[in-house]
C-alpha cells in the first residue's frame, strides 16, 4: 500500500544494484524500487552490477506482485552512436510495464514520442540540474510527471517548485553528494578518460590528497571530497515541503547495508504519518 499524509503520496524509493538486493529490498519498508540495465546507464564503472533484460523483467513481476513499483535508470548522455541501441532498450522497457525510467537526455524524450512509447512514466535525472520554474513547466509541456531534484536545493525552494507546477519531485535523502553543483563533473572524464556523465565516474574526488603549501602540510586527508547526505532527521521538513519521493542512494552499495539504511528510513516514515505530533527524530528502530 502506498504511503499517504494529508492527502498527498510519500514514497521511499530504494535503490538496487544487483538481483540479490532486489530480492531483499521487494520485501523491504520502500514504496518503489529503482535500477540500471545492461547500458545507457550511470552506474557502469563496477562489474556484477546493473541488470540484464531477462533479470528486469523477472523483477518487475517481484515488484509488482508485492505492489511497489520499479524506476529503471536510462539516465546517462548519448552520443549519436547510442541512439539505436536506446530506440532498441526504450521498445524493450515499454512492453513489460515498468512504471517508470529516470533520464538525463532530452533525446529519450524525442525517441518516446516518435515511437509512441507511453507505457511508462518519464522522471527528471538529477543531471537534468532543474532549478526553476521555467524549466520544469517545459518539461512537463515536453511529458515528464516527476523532477528529481538537485541534492544542494533548499527544501523551501523544493516546496516552491512542487506548489508553483504541480510536478511530483523527488529528493535525495541519503548518500554520496558529489562534489560539483547538480553532480555535472568532468574530472573523471578529463583526468581518467572515463565521463561521470556516461555513467563511468572513478570518483577522484573521494580519493586521498595530500595538500601542501608553502611547506604546509594540511591535516585533511580527503579535501575533496563532501559529507555524505544525512536528513534521516528531516523527515518532517521534507514531508512538509510536499517532496513526493524520498530517495536513498546506493545502487553500488551492498545489500545488507542498504536493506537497513531502507528500513530505517520507512519506520520513520511511518511513525511520522501515523503520530506527526510525537514524532522523535532522534529514534532509531
Amino acid at each position: 500500500m502506498a504511503r499517504y499524509f494529508n492527502r498527498k503520496k510519500v514514497e521511499l524509493l530504494a535503490p538496487s544494484g544487483t538481483m540479490e538486493t532486489f530480492e531483499r529490498m521487494v520485501g523491504a519498508n520502500c514504496d518503489a524500487i529503482y535500477f540500471g540495465g545492461k547500458s545507457l546507464n550511470m552506474r557502469m564503472m563496477r562489474k556484477g552490477y546493473n541488470f540484464s533484460d531477462e533479470e528486469t523483467i523477472k523483477a518487475v513481476k517481484m515488484a509488482h506482485d508485492v505492489d511497489k513499483k520499479v524506476y529503471i535508470t536510462v539516465n546517462n548522455m548519448l552520443n549519436e552512436s547510442d541512439i539505436n541501441e536506446a530506440v532498441e532498450y526504450l521498445h524493450f522497457l515499454n512492453g513489460i510495464n515498468v512504471d517508470g525510467i529516470i533520464i538525463q537526455d532530452l533525446s529519450i524524450l524525442q525517441i518516446c514520442k516518435e515511437y509512441g512509447l507511453h507505457n511508462f512514466e518519464i522522471h527528471s535525472s538529477v543531471m537534468m540540474n532543474v532549478h526553476n520554474i521555467g524549466t520544469v513547466k517545459k518539461l512537463k509541456e515536453l511529458g515528464m510527471s516527476r523532477i528529481v531534484l538537485p541534492r544542494e536545493m533548499d527544501l523551501k525552494t523544493a516546496k516552491n517548485l512542487q506548489n508553483q507546477t504541480g510536478i511530483e519531485t523527488e529528493y535525495f535523502v541519503h548518500g554520496d553528494m558529489c562534489v560539483v553543483n547538480g553532480a555535472n563533473c568532468y574530472y573523471s572524464s578529463v583526468v581518467l578518460g572515463n565521463s561521470s556523465n556516461r555513467g563511468r565516474c572513478f570518483k577522484p574526488c573521494r580519493w586521498p590528497y595530500l595538500v601542501k603549501k608553502d611547506g604546509h602540510v594540511y591535516p585533511t586527508e580527503y579535501p575533496l571530497a563532501a559529507k555524505d547526505m544525512y536528513m534521516y532527521e528531516n523527515i518532517p521538513e521534507l514531508i512538509e515541503a510536499d517532496v513526493t519521493s524520498f530517495k536513498i542512494e546506493g545502487r553500488m552499495r551492498n545489500t545488507d547495508f542498504i536493506l537497513d539504511l531502507v528500513n530505517t528510513y520507512g519506520d520513520a516514515i511511518d511513525r511520522y504519518i501515523e503520530d506527526p505530533l510525537d514524532y522523535d527524530n532522534k529514534k532509531q528502530s
